[in-house]
């Protein structure tokens, strides 16, 4: 088995493993169902600047289950997987928080695991809405579009 290979196998297990442990989240706004699902992000801006041809180099997927989320983002051309992260997340009215307790390695996502990283949220028919500030400052500004089969 390759380092690379072995180093995947691990993350799925552990997303298997903090999966099943269940850290429950606290989904309290009536609306917080509209969450769950699989979102795409369809745009981002970050500090103010346009992230450009988002979906043709790289697919951003996120997952949102009744008690955890993940995000990962992956090489269209490879399928391979380039940055990951995911843990435990709340809702209270139109507050949505990210506390991030596992991610692939990374120095900017290791500094944000067991942070909270608060966004406020919105959906609107099959657009996830997500504003806010990350732990380390950055301005965080997505759409994503619900992925159906």
């Amino acid at each position: 088995m390759t380092p690379r290979l072995a180093k995947m196998v691990v993350f799925s297990l552990l997303v298997i493993v903090v999966g099943v442990a269940g850290s429950q989240s606290q989904t309290t706004s009536p609306d917080s169902g509209k969450l769950l699902g699989t979102w795409r992000v369809v745009s981002a801006v970050y500090d103010d600047e346009p992230v450009k041809d988002i979906g043709k180099t790289e697919i951003w997927i996120k997952h949102i289950t009744d008690v955890q989320f993940i995000w990962v983002r992956y090489s269209t051309d490879t399928k391979q997987v380039k940055l990951s992260q995911g843990g435990t997340y709340s809702v209270k009215g139109d507050s949505y928080i990210e506390t991030p307790q596992y991610n692939l390695e990374h120095a900017g996502l290791d500094s944000m695991r067991e942070k909270e990283q608060k966004f406020t949220w919105r959906v609107d028919g099959d657009r996830f809405y997500q504003n806010g500030r990350l732990s380390n400052g950055v301005k965080l500004e997505e759409v994503y579009e619900r992925v159906r089969r």
